[in-house]
């Protein structure tokens, strides 16, 4: 189950998108000091994006290079929390 989801766009490739989980979640926690998902939701830095969403890519078999190559092959965009849903139109 996906906690959110961004768009992955690799230079010359096709983009995709990326669910990331808890899984990718807790690898990325365990990775540094002091990191937390509500410190990241409540204040997204670009960096912590681009390592969720390669770590993300590595387990979903979606990129296979070091997180180096991924930080020079890519774009990451447009993350969304899964539990906001899709924006619905003013009445």
């Amino acid at each position: 189950m996906a906690m959110f989801k961004a768009q992955v766009t690799q230079d010359g490739k096709d983009p995709y998108t990326v669910e990331i989980g808890a899984r990718d979640v807790a690898a990325w926690e365990r990775k540094g000091r002091d990191r937390a998902f509500s410190d990241f939701m409540a204040r997204p830095r670009v960096t912590d994006m681009f390592e969720l969403a390669y770590l993300s890519s590595r387990r979903q078999g979606l990129f296979a290079g070091t997180e180096q190559e991924f930080l020079e092959l890519v774009d990451v965009e447009g993350a969304t929390d899964e539990a906001e849903g899709p924006t619905q139109p003013a009445p």
